[in-house]
């Protein structure tokens, strides 16, 4: 009788085990995969950092330029520095500019996370985590009745310098379950005028949403279309 019963204990024992070893496994696979994507983001923000340094820009604000990039691009510092990056600048001294005016550091990157609302679910996301800054995703991307459009915000201040511009750029769009269209990872190609454009066109498309009639432009295989957004006083 004692023999039968060590051999079921054992066997009890061992299948206990088989099953722990295969939930680590499983876990060790999960962690593996998001250490080998945290790895490729950090090279990829690696690389933008040398390149950033390669263009003149200091090391200090490389490092933040950099990251700013990757997880807070649709601030003043993420906007200019993708533009060093991707040899677009449009004025002579923006380099200097972004060294002097103190953008991509940490102060001035938490108070554009507190003062602008992120253009996307991924940089709400990163400003939480970052600098403890809560957004109201809900609140500021709300479903908008059927072809209904938000309002495109003209600068304030541009408005009454009477400054005109435009914004290329492109974006991805995508349907809910409401059956209309919504915009996500938009991306600055170029622009003129002046850079609050650039914030005034993400703020627009972070809000808007479009009927199969009214998309703004048309979509490739992918979903993704290369607009530009235009600021005319008249």
């Amino acid at each position: 009788m004692l023999p039968r019963m060590l051999k079921t204990t054992v066997s009890i024992n061992i299948s206990i085990s088989i099953i722990f070893l295969f939930i680590n496994i499983n876990v060790s696979k999960a962690e593996t995969e998001k250490e080998r994507l945290e790895k490729l983001d950090a090279g990829a923000q690696y690389q933008n950092e040398i390149n950033l340094i390669n263009h003149g820009v200091i090391p200090e604000v490389a490092k933040w330029g950099a990251w700013a990039m990757h997880h807070q691009p649709g601030s003043q510092c993420g906007i200019r520095a993708s533009f060093i990056a991707g040899g677009l600048t449009i004025y002579d001294d923006e380099v200097a500019f972004l060294e002097r005016s103190n953008l991509c550091s940490p102060q001035a990157l938490r108070a554009d996370a507190k003062n602008r609302r992120p253009s996307t679910p991924l940089e709400l996301e990163n400003e939480n985590i970052m600098w403890g800054i809560k957004w109201d995703y809900s609140v500021l991307q709300p479903i908008l009745p059927r072809g209904q459009k938000a309002k495109l915000i003209y600068p304030p201040e541009y408005e009454e310098e009477e400054i005109e511009g435009s914004v290329t750029h492109t974006c991805h769009f995508y349907k809910k379950k409401d059956n209309l269209w919504y915009s996500d990872r938009c991306t600055i190609i170029s622009y003129e005028g002046g850079t609050q454009f650039i914030n005034a066109t993400l703020d627009y498309f972070s809000r808007a949403a479009w009927s199969d009639q009214q998309l703004p432009g048309k979509l490739d295989k992918n979903g993704n279309s290369t607009l530009t957004t235009r600021f005319n006083l008249q």
